[in-house]
């Protein structure tokens, strides 16, 4: 049980020597007087515990038992090979650089080469499936047509290039955004609903998500 100190104890406990020299070092051990701690009633390791306890000063594997993260069983050091081997790749033998037929091409300008992968079937389908789809919603609106198409890819090309915070600021009444060329190929409201009506594929086919064909790239 403690109690209070009396004016002699107090005392001896302000005169009592400090350790000096390499004594006077970090150490594990609080430097206090053992004795003035038996006369105070208090505990040694309590007060050590209440003192350092930092978490940076306790190994990690430790601190992670103590607080039940993981088990001791799955703390174990990895297992190195001395026979470990890499599986070295075969010598490489495929043909690289440009195609055979895009070679021989002749008059060969940027728009063509474009246009071998985004073709007129693929334009038509585009067109096709974007008036689907809007007809399926139910809604009046003024159907679409392969030019159009184009123009809209055309459009998202430049604004690639010159880019603002918002597709809309391209017609905005700001004459440092509004954008002149794009502005002048379609009207804002156009751009829009293209945007949200754009479809590759009928929806009405596509498989259910438990189906073994269901494919997350259809509406893509």
């Amino acid at each position: 049980m403690q109690r209070s100190l009396t004016q002699r104890e107090i005392e001896e406990c302000l005169y009592e020597d400090l350790p000096s020299g390499p004594e006077s070092e970090a150490s594990s051990e609080w430097p206090v007087s053992k004795s003035i701690l038996d006369v105070c009633g208090a505990d040694v390791q309590n007060i050590q515990e209440e003192l350092f306890d930092d978490e940076d000063d306790i190994l990690l594997s430790n601190f992670l038992r103590q607080n039940n993260i993981v088990s001791s069983t799955t703390l174990q050091p990895p297992k190195w090979k001395r026979t470990f081997s890499m599986d070295i790749p075969g010598e490489f033998v495929e043909s690289v650089g440009l195609a055979d037929h895009i070679i021989s091409l002749e008059d060969v300008t940027p728009l063509r080469l474009f246009r071998m992968f985004w073709t007129e079937d693929l334009v038509e389908v585009i067109s096709f499936q974007t008036n689907l789809y809007a007809t399926q919603e139910g809604k009046p609106f003024s159907p679409t047509s392969p030019s159009e198409i184009q123009t809209f890819l055309a459009i998202n090309m430049v604004m690639g290039i010159k880019k603002l915070p918002s597709y809309k600021d391209y017609w905005s009444s700001a004459p440092d955004l509004r954008d002149s060329y794009i502005s002048s190929c379609m009207p804002l409201n156009r751009f829009s609903w293209l945007l949200g009506c754009l479809h590759l594929n009928d929806n009405n086919l596509m498989p259910a998500r438990t189906h073994p064909d269901y494919d997350k790239l259809y509406k893509a």
